[in-house]
């Protein structure tokens, strides 16, 4: 089974902060800079998600489209260095971060 990580990437020099999103398998990733109009919350389904977890959700979302996935997707923080992983599932918990199923 596939899953999505999303960490967020500091500001460089010459790069603005941004969300990385990328796949379990290691084959394909986006990097989304926050101030990209594709992180528009109006446009995506994404329930139960806290500001810190909305660019998250998005950029697992383009990812998801990206790599033609369908299905719901739950998110979850992995580690204390701000990495969240989407896996999907069946079942879901009220208080989860979500992307809607297609």
């Amino acid at each position: 089974m596939q899953t999505i990580c999303t960490r967020y990437v500091e500001a460089s020099l010459t790069r603005p902060r941004r969300i990385k999103a990328i796949n379990s398998s290691r084959s394909t990733s986006i990097m989304i800079p926050l101030s990209d109009p594709r992180f528009d919350p109006e446009k995506y389904k994404v329930f139960n998600v806290t500001p810190e977890y909305l660019h998250h959700s998005i950029a697992a979302r383009l990812l998801m489209d990206k790599l033609d996935w369908k299905g719901e997707m739950v998110g979850g923080a992995l580690n204390n260095n701000g990495t969240i992983v989407w896996v999907f599932s069946d079942k879901v918990r009220s208080d989860s971060p979500m992307i809607e199923r297609w």
